[in-house]
């Protein structure tokens, strides 16, 4: 009879590779959930503009924004206020 001698890693080695396997699946899980919370946002945020822009459709033919100055000021609060009502929702 010829005995069959099975090599085995040393234990150390196998729980560092289970370690490295579990660092693995968290990072993919963090991941993972960082792209589900930047699409939602996204999303929201368009959204946002446009409800923000339909509100805003009926105001604009009053004349305000004139100047360049006020077109640019409109410009840039309006991504604030979307950026906002995309938070809060």
């Amino acid at each position: 009879m010829s005995q069959h001698k099975c090599h085995h890693q040393p234990l150390y080695m196998q729980v560092s590779y289970i370690i490295v396997c579990f660092r693995l699946m968290i990072l993919i899980l963090q991941v993972r959930e960082n792209i589900i919370a930047l699409l939602s946002f996204i999303l929201l945020y368009i959204f946002s503009y446009f409800i923000i822009s339909w509100f805003h459709q009926k105001r604009e033919q009053d004349g305000l924004y004139e100047t360049d100055e006020d077109a640019k000021a409109y410009r840039c609060v309006f991504k604030q206020t979307s950026d906002l009502l995309s938070y809060l929702i």
